[in-house]
C-alpha cells in the first residue's frame, strides 16, 4: 500500500494539473470573444446582467450579452481582443450590448465578436494582426458596420439615425434593408436613418469634431447632431 500511494498521488496531481491547463486555455480563448476589460471610467456608469443592475470600475471584467449605460457626463473605456489591447470609447448618456461571438447572416455565418448600440456613441480601435478572422459587427436599429481592423467612430439617436466615420482601415456600413455596403475609408462617413443612406460623405461636416483620443474626451459628442 505504501508502494501504491505515491503512485495514486501522481495520478491525482496529474489530473489536477490538466484541469488547470484546460481552465487556462478556456480562459484565453475567453480573453479573444466574450470578456471584456474596463480601463477607464468616468461618472454614471453601470452593466445589466440578467436582469441585475451595479456599477462598473476600473479593473472590473465584462462579458458577452452585459449591457453597458453611460450617464450624462459620462464615459468608459474598454479593452477587448488579444491582451485586451483593442479599445471602445463609450461616451456620455449611451446604452451598448456586448453581444460577445455572433454568426453573422450577411456573412455565410461567419462568427464576428458584435456589438449592438441603442443609443449614443462609440468610438473604436481594434487592432487585428489578421485581417480574414476576427472581425467585428456593430449594429444598429437602422445600419449595420463589418470591420476588419480600422478606427471607426458611431454615433446613433432614438429615431434610429446613424453616424459613421472612419479614421483608418475599411468599414463596410449597411442599411439593415439593403442587401449591399457602403465601403468607408480615411475621413469617409455615411448617416443612415429609417428612410435609406446619404451616401459616401467625404469628408462628413462633423468629422472635425471627433475626438479620436481612446484615453479622454475633449468635447461633448451630444453636439455633433
Amino acid at each position: 500500500d505504501n508502494i501504491m500511494r505515491p503512485l495514486r498521488w501522481n495520478a491525482v496531481t496529474k489530473l489536477i494539473m490538466m484541469a488547470m491547463l484546460a481552465f487556462v486555455s478556456m480562459d484565453s480563448s475567453l480573453a479573444m470573444s466574450d470578456l471584456y476589460k474596463v480601463v477607464y471610467r468616468k461618472g454614471d456608469v453601470s452593466m445589466t446582467r440578467q436582469g441585475e443592475s451595479r456599477k462598473i470600475f476600473k479593473g472590473d471584467f465584462l462579458i458577452g450579452k452585459d449591457l453597458i449605460k453611460t450617464g450624462p457626463s459620462s464615459m468608459v473605456i474598454v479593452g477587448f481582443g488579444n491582451g485586451y489591447q483593442s479599445r471602445m470609447k463609450i461616451g456620455a448618456a449611451t446604452e451598448l450590448v456586448l453581444e460577445g461571438k455572433v454568426a453573422d447572416p450577411d456573412d455565410n455565418n461567419e462568427e464576428k465578436t458584435s456589438f449592438f448600440i441603442k443609443l449614443g456613441n462609440i468610438l473604436v480601435d481594434y487592432i487585428n494582426k489578421d485581417k480574414d478572422k476576427n472581425k467585428l459587427k456593430v449594429r444598429t436599429r437602422t445600419a449595420s458596420m463589418a470591420v476588419r481592423g480600422t478606427e471607426f467612430f458611431i454615433h446613433t439617436t432614438a429615431d434610429g439615425q446613424t453616424l459613421v466615420a472612419v479614421r483608418s482601415g475599411v468599414v463596410l456600413a449597411k442599411h439593415n434593408d439593403k442587401s449591399t455596403g457602403i465601403p468607408l475609408t480615411s475621413e469617409e462617413g455615411a448617416v443612415f436613418t429609417e428612410g435609406g443612406a446619404s451616401g459616401k460623405l467625404n469628408p462628413p461636416d462633423w468629422y472635425k469634431e471627433i475626438n479620436w483620443q481612446v484615453d479622454s474626451l475633449n468635447k461633448e459628442l451630444k453636439d455633433l447632431v
